[in-house]
């Protein structure tokens, strides 16, 4: 999972690395709240394995975990990052990315 600041270009290099070194299956998260996790997995050629990954540790949203699905993000991507919510004891919820509105 990466934690860079919200640079599109900067996401994407660091994903075209981890393309070439994850292992087959891998899922590649990112924290990213205003990018697109499908512009970002579009990069890759594991599409289904992108998702994107946010931890909220803030009241009221305490222990909360949103996994965002891009287009291509598998149901068996989205279920292992479910379980491991879970076990982290986390309340997870499942959303799809939406374009962010700027004020």
């Amino acid at each position: 999972m990466d934690t860079l600041p919200e640079e599109t270009e900067m996401k994407i290099d660091v994903f075209c690395i981890l393309e070439k070194f994850a292992r087959p299956g891998a899922i590649l998260a990112t924290n990213a709240a205003k990018l697109s996790i499908s512009e970002i997995a579009a990069v890759t050629t594991r599409a289904e394995h992108c998702v994107g990954l946010h931890f909220s540790d803030t009241a009221p949203k305490k222990n909360l975990l949103e996994i965002v699905r891009g287009l291509g993000t598998s149901d068996e991507t989205v279920e292992r990052c479910r379980e491991v919510g879970r076990r982290m004891g986390r309340e997870v919820v499942v959303v799809r990315e939406s374009p962010v509105q700027s004020p």
